[in-house]
């Protein structure tokens, strides 16, 4: 079996004028699983798992961290794929913003499978302390392996006919306050007043062109062909193309958590597959 080694890759493309806006509140950040979907997929080498941050320049104060797992249904006793990007202290330079990753370990497996994510953000009262409890909720996608399915397709997950079913979480920012004292965290100053309940969200508004996927897809592979133990040797871009690729990759190692069935997460709840 290949051992999970995830390199967690922030994939983002420039808008101009993003960054100059200002942020006007209320506002809604929303934060969507673009793939996989409910659906039927051929086993593959290198199997993406996609989010996508919509009104990013707002996320920076949301302090957010968002924990994944694939599993196979059924199956206790099978290895998975898991982890967690600590976003508080990434600089979003584009909206939307991607983050992604792959897994290596459904490349012959057909079968059913689970992803659980869930996301925690930080809000804020008035007197600017924080509330670490905001927590999502265990959120699922279902999928299954099947020879001769089709491949995973980034920009089918998003097109008019199944971007409504995305899973979500959304965030009503109706402000930020200035951290007291030493409460802030690196990278960040200012804390998210949130509002209950949830925006309605909408998935639709992403639109993930071919150009945009073949730099995602282009990103993986990369990451795939690194290290000293690579999970792909084949198919591998040379020094040079990586080295001039006009795509801009940030590498997003933070806290990074992977293993096997077995691995225990310590203050987090329990996925139950």
């Amino acid at each position: 079996m290949i051992t999970p080694h995830p390199i967690l890759v922030a994939y983002f493309l420039a808008h101009a004028g993003m960054l100059a806006a200002q942020t006007t509140y209320p506002t809604t950040v929303e934060l969507d699983l673009v793939f996989p979907r409910d659906n039927t997929y051929a086993p593959g080498e290198l199997m993406p798992l996609v989010f996508a941050i919509q009104n990013a320049q707002a996320a920076s104060a949301l302090g957010l961290t968002i924990d994944w797992q694939i599993g196979e249904i059924g199956n206790s006793d099978d290895s998975f794929f898991s982890g967690f990007w600590d976003l508080t202290s990434t600089n979003y330079s584009s909206d939307p913003y991607y983050i992604y990753t792959y897994t290596p370990l459904l490349n012959v497996t057909e079968g059913d499978y689970k992803v659980l994510w869930y996301v925690y953000a930080t809000n804020c009262s008035n007197d600017g302390s924080t509330d670490p409890s905001f927590w999502s909720g265990n959120k699922y996608v279902t999928f299954t392996l099947k020879n001769g399915a089709q491949q995973p397709d980034l920009v089918a997950a998003t097109g008019p006919d199944t971007c409504a079913t995305m899973s979500n979480q959304t965030f009503d920012v109706v402000g930020t306050i200035p951290y007291r004292d030493n409460h802030g965290e690196a990278g960040r100053n200012s804390c998210a007043v949130l509002a209950e309940p949830s925006p309605t969200a909408d998935p639709c508004a992403l639109a993930l062109g071919t150009a945009q996927a073949s730099s995602i897809s282009a990103g993986i592979t990369a990451s795939a062909c690194a290290g000293s133990h690579p999970d792909l040797t084949t198919g591998c871009p040379q020094p040079s193309q990586t080295s001039s690729a006009s795509l801009a990759l940030r590498m997003e190692f933070g806290a990074v958590v992977f293993g096997l069935l077995g691995l225990v997460y310590a203050s987090i709840p329990d996925f139950v597959l």
